[in-house]
């Protein structure tokens, strides 16, 4: 963790020395918390430098954005390198395991502390950080539980929206990263978004759709960005602008009216190309996402875009052109937009834009000059003729074109430039073209196809030369004159070469020395250098000789390649004449296809009759329409009579309710009555309480009273019949009541 620190102390105490002094306070600040952080990442499990550490972060926190527009200084290089030094320590800081929670807060509050909008420029090391901060578990804790993690992503689009293409390149990879590996449209959504937000900049909307355009070049990413750029929805509550209409938006803008940035136009129609390539490959309708009287109008305004040679933004109108005919390629293979594309492209314009290009492309044969635009008339023209090909079989007369065009004989440096150029779509196109069955061939493609097949048989005869030549010397020659050719061949020169006279000398000595028939010293010497010089020659005949042996080895691998060569141009050829026989299918097809259209006609006609007939029939069901209207008159009449009808039964109503409320008052008095006459039963039941007592005294006290007790026997007899009444009398008006 800590190697890479360990290689910047040396950087880092010689910065300390070479510290601009423009701005005194801030690099006090800046080398005090580099004195401080190199402390710390040397010993991090010391708490007593935490506390340092973040006093000296808080310090540093009103100088971010000054930073920021430091780095565009040229004369504040070292002021920059440093604080790039700072955030890598930062970053091994957050690294680490067990970090405090008062020092993470400290580096967030710093990191939000810095201002994109503010400053000019933003560190570009700051994408990293930040992608240590989701990428760390114990920053990612503190953040979800402190609810900061959205205002980090926020930050993210800030860092975005910056004018600083190497922040959006990090930021970008920043939100990459912050999925493991997973894209999603919610990650990507943001940066789409910028393309509608930051509407008016058009230096901005340049980056980000050189971005769009880098990441969609990549196969593995492409799909994910172009499913996040066609879902996306509005970036504004108040507008209904979605990223993929305002690149439709910023496609449709001329050349002319972008001078800061005339290439957007260009740019923003090859993110259009990718998107709508993208709705195709997964069989999706293009009317779903875009409006297709949109995308047709963009792809006319493209093609009769005016070309003036001799006007400065040739190459950007030249390049609009040339992406406006791509995308109509793109287009046609809807089904559902190819009609309209086949009136907007007609063959009028294609051939006005094959007839410029012919007769004012600097690629002509005559032509002695040479523009930067021509390369693109060249990709122009081979557009046009891709097109024509692709709908000759929808149109009639695009293939007459196409055949028109083909036996053109300016076409034939056109063929060359393409042959020759270094773009593979276009190289394919041209091979494509040439081997195109439709019709008689060209005698100048012909002819091009003459001199790519004699320089072919060239190649052929040369190797097959050189093979021969390698095999006769092999044969005829000993081993040294093999070596001898070789060398010659590769230009190899050996060194102290002698001739046979001079071995036959050196062979003559060596057997006197051998027999000791001299005893000078001198031949000693002598020897043992031309057995040194001997040795050195025979490993340099072994290694010329692997090399010839090598080199044979690979002619005949490379007679096998040219054999297969020749074989899957017989087997092209077949594949054409198959594709000839396919044509003839097709043309008998079309002959049934004219018969059964003249049968469709017959079959309109009686269809026409059989509308007469509906006709009739309609007529007759007006008619019944006027008898039921008759009908309805008639029940209007009923219904009004109804109406009269009823306003008697309301009045009888109405006198229903009086009666009503008479009742009412009745049954109010009598309720009155009722109660009076309960309360006095009431009363009477308690009397009868108290003679029963009395009686009861008496009959105790007194036997003699029996005469007195009859009469109040005789009372109570009567008290009980006044008792019944009443009770008769409250069911009589219980029944009348219901209560």
């Amino acid at each position: 963790m800590f190697s890479t620190l360990e290689c910047h102390l040396f950087a880092f105490e010689t910065l300390e020395y070479t510290m601009p002094n423009t701005e005194p306070s801030m690099n006090d600040m800046l080398l005090n918390a580099l004195s401080i952080a190199r402390q710390f990442c040397a010993n991090p499990f010391d708490r007593d430098l935490s506390y340092p550490f973040e006093a000296a972060l808080k310090d540093l926190t009103p100088s971010a954005n000054l930073w920021s527009q430091s780095i565009v200084n040229v004369h504040d290089v070292e002021n920059s390198g440093a604080i790039v030094e700072f955030f890598q320590y930062i970053s091994s800081v957050i690294q680490l395991p067990n970090i405090p929670a008062s020092l993470l807060a400290k580096i967030f509050h710093f990191i939000f502390e810095i201002d994109a909008e503010n400053g000019s420029v933003m560190p570009s090391c700051l994408g990293i950080l930040l992608n240590l901060c989701l990428n760390t578990p114990q920053a990612l804790c503190y953040l979800n539980s402190q609810g900061k993690l959205n205002s980090l992503r926020r930050k993210f689009v800030s860092l975005l929206a910056a004018d600083s293409m190497p922040t959006v390149i990090c930021t970008l990879a920043l939100i990459f990263e912050t999925r493991n590996g997973v894209f999603t449209n919610q990650s990507l959504s943001p940066i789409c978004e910028l393309l509608v937000t930051r509407s008016g900049q058009p230096e901005t909307l340049s980056k980000i759709l050189e971005l769009l355009l880098h990441c969609c070049k990549a196969d593995d990413v492409r799909e994910f960005f172009c499913d996040a750029l066609v879902n996306a929805g509005p970036a504004d509550s108040k507008r209904l602008t979605t990223p993929i209409i305002a690149v439709v938006e910023m496609a449709r803008l001329p050349p002319d009216l972008s001078p800061c940035c005339p290439d957007l136009p260009c740019k923003s129609i090859r993110v259009l190309h990718y998107a709508i390539s993208h709705l195709l490959e997964n069989k999706l309708r293009i009317s779903d996402y875009l409006s297709c009287e949109v995308v047709v109008q963009l792809v006319e305004d493209c093609l009769k875009t005016t070309l003036d040679t001799s006007h400065p933004l040739i190459f950007e109108k030249s390049e609009r052109v040339y992406e406006g005919m791509r995308l109509a390629i793109m287009l046609s293979y809807d089904s559902t937009v190819r009609t309209d594309v086949l009136e907007i492209v007609h063959p009028a314009l294609c051939s006005h834009i094959f007839q410029f290009q012919l007769s004012s492309n600097c690629c002509t044969l005559t032509s002695t000059s040479n523009s930067s635009w021509s390369f693109i008339g060249v990709k122009i023209v081979f557009e046009v003729l891709t097109f024509l090909d692709n709908q000759s079989a929808f149109s009639k007369p695009h293939s007459l074109l196409y055949d028109d065009l083909l036996k053109d004989q300016r076409l034939l440096p056109f063929f060359v430039c393409g042959l020759i150029s270094n773009d593979e779509c276009l190289i394919a196109n041209v091979l494509r073209l040439i081997t195109s069955a439709h019709g008689a061939i060209p005698s100048h493609i012909q002819h091009i196809a003459k001199l790519m097949s004699l320089w072919i048989q060239e190649l052929k005869s040369e190797k097959l030369q050189e093979s021969n030549e390698v095999k006769l010397n092999y044969d005829k020659f000993s081993s040294m004159a093999d070596l001898s050719a070789a060398s010659e061949r590769n230009n190899v020169n050996i060194k102290n070469s002698v001739d046979e006279q001079q071995i036959k000398e050196l062979d003559v000595l060596l057997e006197k020395l051998k027999c000791s028939q001299t005893l000078d010293g001198r031949f000693s010497e002598i020897m043992n250098v031309y057995e040194m010089k001997i040795t050195a020659i025979e490993s340099e005949n072994r290694q010329l000789q692997t090399e010839l042996y090598s080199r044979i080895f690979n002619q005949q691998k490379n007679d096998c390649s040219f054999a297969r060569f020749i074989s899957f141009g017989e087997e092209a050829k077949k594949e054409a004449e198959m594709l000839r026989q396919v044509l003839r299918k097709a043309e008998q097809k079309n002959d049934d296809l004219s018969e059964e259209l003249k049968q469709k006609l017959s079959e309109i006609s009686e269809q026409q009759c059989r509308i007469e007939q509906l006709k009739k029939r309609l007529d007759e069901k007006l008619n019944l329409v006027e008898s039921l209207r008759n009908t309805e008159n008639a029940l209007r009449k009923q219904a009004e009579c109804l109406e009269a009808s009823l306003e008697v039964a309301q009045k009888e109503a109405e006198s229903e309710k009086i009666m009503h409320g008479q009742i009412r008052e009745h049954y109010s008095k009598m309720k009155v009555n009722f109660e009076a006459v309960s309360a006095r039963l009431i009363e009477a039941k308690e009397d009868i309480k108290r003679m029963r007592s009395n009686i009861e005294k008496l009959k105790v006290d007194n036997a003699k009273q029996e005469e007195v007790n009859d009469q109040l026997m005789s009372k109570i007899a009567n008290l009980e019949e006044e008792l019944r009444k009443h009770s008769e009398i409250q069911e009589m008006i219980h029944k009348l009541t219901g209560r």
